[in-house]
């Protein structure tokens, strides 16, 4: 415990040093949030609450994956170690492309960014991959599931996991939305998965929680509203891979539904709306969840904090769920 808490409070410390740097190097770049007006309704209503957004720096997820990389090459090993570094590299480089995309579109190179069937097929190839090597590589076909066992799934494991990382990736993405509402989540899942590494005897597991929680309260002193940093896809989408993926080391697959809770109910919503709108009927004044409340009037703080609370007791469930 002490070795995971002492990698915590460095990276984080690090991480703080990092930022403003970072934040310089990013404005200089162009890359930067780019809120566009769209004739749909959703986009209308969005883009009046979040029109003032429009220019902050955006790839601050880049402090958290430097700081797991670091964390996974010096504390893992074998597969396990290959299997995080491809959930943080793989899924940073495919979401540091669509932030890219963004940027090329603000400076008026392209037209629009990267269409969303062709990212989708690629998020699958990648999971798909990763969900292989868990199975492959570590022999994982298992799944403990609370009061009954271990589930022996065979080949359907890789279906499962892949499923698993592909949806969580963008549950996070769709949830990151709010200044600091994903970070903050992400803080407090990454929190509940250190604390079954250590039960469960894995400080190299729990050593890399710890840095990816030291720079994402780092990264929150600046995203906190106003923000004056963006996470961006880079940083979505690589930490949504890595905490399922470590999720998937741990066995805990089934109490991290109920950890992911929010993010879930982020995803749901934002495909209802999808659904409902092709239908000609409207759910939600704008999907995710966390918009339809700023739209009826909740201030984003408000909203930030009571999800940060929801996930606190999602997160207290799964860790009872981790010990039947």
């Amino acid at each position: 415990m002490t070795e995971a808490l002492v990698t915590t409070l460095l990276v984080c410390v690090a991480a703080l040093v990092a930022a403003p740097g970072l934040i310089r190097g990013l404005q200089g770049l162009g890359l930067r949030t780019l809120h566009r007006l769209k004739t749909n309704r959703d986009n209308r209503a969005f883009f009046r609450l979040h029109e003032h957004k429009s220019g902050t720096p955006v790839g601050g997820g880049l402090l958290m994956i430097v700081a797991g990389v670091a964390a996974a090459a010096l504390a893992l090993e074998g597969w396990s170690q290959l299997v995080v570094l491809a959930a943080l590299l793989a899924f940073a480089a495919l979401g540091l492309a669509d932030d890219v995309s963004k940027g090329l579109v603000r400076a008026g190179i392209w037209r629009d960014d990267l269409p969303a069937l062709p990212r989708f097929a690629v998020q699958w190839l990648i999971g798909g991959a990763i969900a292989v090597a868990l199975w492959r590589g570590l022999g994982i076909h298992t799944v403990h599931v609370p009061w009954l066992g271990n589930l022996d799934l065979g080949f359907g494991y890789v279906v499962l996991a892949a499923f698993a990382i592909v949806t969580t990736v963008n549950a996070v993405g769709v949830t990151d939305g709010l200044d600091g509402l994903a970070g903050g989540l992400l803080a407090i899942a990454f929190g509940a998965l250190l604390t079954v590494a250590l039960l469960r005897g894995r400080t190299d597991l729990a050593l890399v929680c710890g840095a990816l929680i030291g720079s994402t309260l780092a990264f929150l002193f600046f995203n906190a509203h106003p923000a004056r940093i963006f996470m961006g896809d880079v940083g979505s989408q690589a930490l949504g891979a890595a905490l399922v993926v470590i999720a998937l080391l741990l066995d805990v697959l089934i109490p991290f539904v109920l950890l992911a809770g929010v993010f879930a109910v982020e995803l749901s919503t934002s495909l209802i709306q999808i659904v409902a709108l092709r239908l000609g009927r409207r759910v939600f004044r704008i999907a995710p969840l966390h918009h339809h409340f700023e739209a009826l009037g909740w201030p984003e703080t408000q909203i930030t904090h009571r999800f940060w609370l929801a996930g606190t007791v999602l997160a207290l469930g799964a860790l009872l769920l981790v010990s039947n």
